[in-house]
């Protein structure tokens, strides 16, 4: 054991820890281009981004348009409904918030087999 003054001290434990595997997939876009997937280790955690990628848009509406709110808001009822139970065949969640400018988001998950 190692000396600290006239103390004996017990040696310092490196912490072992495991990472998750991240095995969830999710992609956020438009319809005509896709961001890059983005992996998580938990349905949750997945559907924790999905909901704060809608609702990073809900001030946009405020500002432009009023009626995309209620779009987002049923987008986001969706994500609970949609994103459960992923397997390898994607989901996809796709809402238009404003039809004047054709802004939407489109929202793709699916779960990865590694």
């Amino acid at each position: 054991m190692p000396r600290l003054g006239n103390k004996l001290r017990k040696a310092a434990r490196t912490p072992t820890t495991t990472a998750k595997p991240k095995v969830f997939e999710l992609r956020t876009g438009t319809r005509n281009e896709m961001g890059p997937p983005v992996r998580f280790s938990t349905e949750a955690a997945l559907r924790r981004a999905a909901t704060k990628a809608l609702r990073d848009w809900e001030p946009w509406c405020l500002r432009h348009n009023n009626a995309g709110t209620a779009e987002l808001k049923d987008a986001v009822m969706r994500v609970s409904t949609r994103f459960a139970e992923l397997d390898a065949d994607p989901r996809t969640i796709d809402c238009l918030f404003d039809e004047h400018y054709g802004a939407h988001i489109v929202l793709t998950a699916r779960k990865v087999a590694d």
